[in-house]
């Protein structure tokens, strides 16, 4: 790529820069709107979420500009589909922009930082006050952002401790009340109650058209091997690895007993308990079903899916969905795979051809201070500058959402559309999320917190490994399991007859010894001791 044509001696060029030509952060909005020495010109290409882009037309974007004293220009494409791919064609064009991000961000961010394309932001955090604080308060976020030469070359989308729960197993109460069924505990009782869903027309309308199981994302199908003897992920990215309770490093969509898992999953797929459109539906997958009264179970996250109980309870009486325990699987276990990492992959960098990396480093701790994580955790306050719609107010010194906020049929999604709320680096505020779900909903972070496991975070790569997994991660896991997993459960090719061909596939890329590698990193990284 011709970005890999930056000279390491760029990488210096901050040390040239003088405080004094920062533009100025000023303790209120009101100064910002009014003392601004100078605007300060950045690009930013940041996509997210395979549908938007972080541009100068969202709200909050230009509430920001406002705040820092600066003008931002987005290369991104606000209408692209696939995030990773147009990350891609910029880093390909050999013109950056200033600041560069992504979700998953980590793993481009440190193989092209070694290479020479983003800056070591590590060398500037005597210069960002706000970041350095979060670097050194919050538990591994050094070492867990580090690139194979030692340094940092993404800021991270931080979680608190406090919540680590993100997901949950949501059923259709008021269905089974109707079929006179109690909550499954088991994934045999689970398949009962699937049955009955799909068979005993618990919607009332005389048709059989009841979808058991839905979901906007159709890895979460994937994850059903959960209930069946097998591991997905490690982490809150799908088809991650996961350490087991040995420390052990595995990649379960390669394993024999994934294999297995995954026969009874397509099992239920082709009995119809799984939504026959899960790999086409999209985002918009519960707010179609729900609204029809077809869908009778997902496992989502938690406050975009309890808010469906209140946006439909006048369309739909009773509608109710409630939050149940994990079923206990065919082996007896018991847990949640998902939990939310505290250091995320998300995150954002700094572009080694930018022309003031000093004013560039200023903004971007500008979105750790207390101004900035309520800007991305909230979204607008009332402002000087007449930027609409205001989303939050302060009320005791806390930041609190607006009545109109909270009575958006999806608060998350209307926060999106304002332009907060994006994977970009900065701490989520747990009392965010907190706002958004009614005091019974909260008791489902608790219940589920138990049923959480140790999550994979990651290794430091030397400079040798890193090549190692960058040969075969992303054809492997963007390419060949997608592709297996949606022809095997489809039905368009048959998981015993191409199970040896499909590893066959996955072993030539030099995964396998990947595996190998990652062992001995993870062991590294974490001081691990095999006996």
């Amino acid at each position: 790529m011709n970005i890999l044509k930056t000279t390491k001696s760029k990488l210096l060029l901050g040390t040239v820069f003088s405080l004094a030509l920062l533009p100025v952060f000023s303790s209120t909005a009101q100064a910002r709107a009014t003392k601004c020495k100078k605007i300060v010109p950045i690009t930013m290409f940041f996509h997210f979420r395979d549908r938007m882009a972080y541009n100068e037309s969202l709200p909050i974007v230009r509430y920001i500009e406002k705040e820092t004293c600066t003008k931002i220009t987005s290369l991104a494409p606000k209408y692209a589909s696939k995030s990773i791919d147009v990350l891609n064609l910029h880093l390909a064009s050999g013109h950056l922009a200033d600041v560069v991000g992504l979700n998953n961000f980590k793993p481009i961010a440190t193989k092209y930082g070694v290479q020479g394309a983003f800056m070591p932001l590590d060398k500037y955090f005597k210069y960002a006050p706000n970041i350095k604080r979060a670097f050194d308060t919050i538990p591994g976020a050094k070492l867990k952002t580090r690139a194979a030469d030692g340094h940092i070359y993404y800021l991270p989308y931080f979680n608190p401790e406090s919540l680590s729960v993100g997901r949950s197993y949501f059923i259709r109460e008021d269905w089974l009340k109707k079929l006179h069924l109690k909550v499954p505990k088991t994934v045999q009782e689970l398949e009962k109650v699937l049955i009955a869903f799909r068979d005993r027309d618990p919607n009332g309308n005389g048709r059989k058209d009841e979808i058991p199981y839905c979901g906007r994302h159709w890895q979460e199908s994937i994850r059903l091997v959960n209930l069946f003897g097998s591991r997905t992920s490690g982490s809150d990215y799908y088809f991650d690895m996961y350490q087991d309770k040995k420390n052990y490093v595995h990649y379960a969509f390669v394993e024999p007993k994934f294999k297995e898992a995954y026969k009874h999953v397509i099992k239920w797929y082709k009995e119809k308990l799984i939504d026959p459109q899960i790999f086409t539906r999209g985002k918009h997958t519960r707010e179609i079903l729900f609204a029809r009264n077809q869908c009778g179970m997902v496992h989502d996250w938690i406050p975009s899916t309890t808010s469906f109980n209140r946006s439909l309870a006048k369309k739909i009486p009773g509608f109710n969905l409630i939050s149940i325990d994990p079923p206990k699987g065919i082996d007896g276990s018991q847990y949640e795979e998902h939990a939310r990492e505290l250091v995320r992959k998300d995150g954002w960098g700094m572009s080694a051809q930018t022309k003031h990396p000093m004013e560039v480093i200023k903004f971007l701790d500008w979105f750790y201070s207390k101004e900035g994580l309520r800007a991305n955790n909230y979204g607008i306050p009332p402002n000087p500058y007449g930027i609409k719609p205001v989303t939050y107010t302060m009320v005791k010194g806390k930041p609190v959402f607006t009545k109109q906020t909270l009575s958006q049929p999806e608060v998350v999604g209307y926060l999106y559309k304002v332009g907060a709320s994006a994977p970009l680096g900065y701490i989520r505020d747990r009392a965010n999320e907190m706002q958004m779900v009614t005091e019974s909903d909260k008791k489902i972070y608790g219940k589920y917190l138990k049923w959480l496991i140790p999550q994979y975070s990651g290794v430091a790569y030397t400079k040798a490994e890193q090549r190692i997994y960058d040969r075969s991660w992303s054809v492997v896991n963007l390419n060949i399991v997608p592709e297996y997993l949606q022809k095997w459960m489809l039905g368009t090719a048959d998981i015993d007859k191409t199970w040896d061909e499909y590893i066959k596939k996955v072993k030539a890329t030099g995964f396998f010894n990947m595996l190998k590698v990652t062992q001995v990193a993870y062991d590294r990284t974490y001081n691990i001791k095999h006996h």
